[in-house]
């Protein structure tokens, strides 16, 4: 049985993504049908059996259009990889308190890491990252978006003075997210939300103590 996995068209398409240069219209149709290929072979094959023939037969598309395109199977992951990040997972929480808008945080992260594009997509990369350079680049890529995405509430919590000025807030988010990532894809567990609430403890901490500058 073929996987279904489906991207919806008002998704934004991320500035400057493969394969976006004619957006609208059947361009439009054949990027979503290339990329959902995509994540389907993803989820079957894995990363590294995933190839352009495949991906262009599941489409309904000739092969040439996805080279044209994106250049090859890599162009289409990233872009894949950059659409799901594109996607609204939910508001940055703003309590008033940064531990507490990182414990939000935090579980807004363990469920990204359970839906089942996004989460496959990172799983994937995660996997192939170790032995091929592209996968640890687009990995690189969506983690880096995602800092981006989220580092105003440590920003937020500079601007009230709960912060050292020149807390670096990209570091603190990092620091709240690498033991989750390193839980669920080292030591295959799933944090619970005591490990969660401490994680979210040990960057404020670090971060107002002025380790994160």
């Amino acid at each position: 049985m073929q996987a279904e996995f489906h991207l919806h068209s008002e998704s934004a398409t991320p500035e400057g993504a493969p394969g976006t240069h004619r957006p609208g219209g059947r361009t439009a149709r054949n990027r979503e049908a290339v990329l959902d290929a995509a994540l389907a072979t993803l989820a079957e094959v894995g990363y590294a059996d995933t190839c352009v023939q495949d991906i262009a037969t599941r489409a309904g598309v000739a092969p040439s259009t996805i080279y044209r395109r994106w250049g090859n199977r890599d162009g289409i992951i990233l872009d894949l990889a950059l659409t799901l990040v594109a996607e609204p997972v939910a508001a940055l929480p703003d309590t008033g308190d940064l531990e507490t808008d990182l414990a939000a945080l935090a579980h807004a992260i363990v469920e990204v890491m359970q839906s089942p594009r996004i989460g496959l997509v990172q799983s994937i990369l995660f996997a192939a990252a170790v032995q091929t350079p592209t996968a640890r680049q687009t990995l690189n890529t969506i983690i880096t978006r995602r800092v981006e995405d989220t580092k105003g509430i440590a920003e937020r919590a500079v601007a009230r003075g709960e912060l050292p000025a020149d807390t670096d807030p990209a570091r603190v988010i990092n620091t709240l997210a690498a033991p989750i990532y390193h839980r669920w894809f080292i030591t295959g567990e799933t944090p619970d939300t005591d490990d969660l609430t401490r994680f979210a403890k040990v960057a404020t901490l670090a971060a107002r103590h002025g380790l994160l500058s």
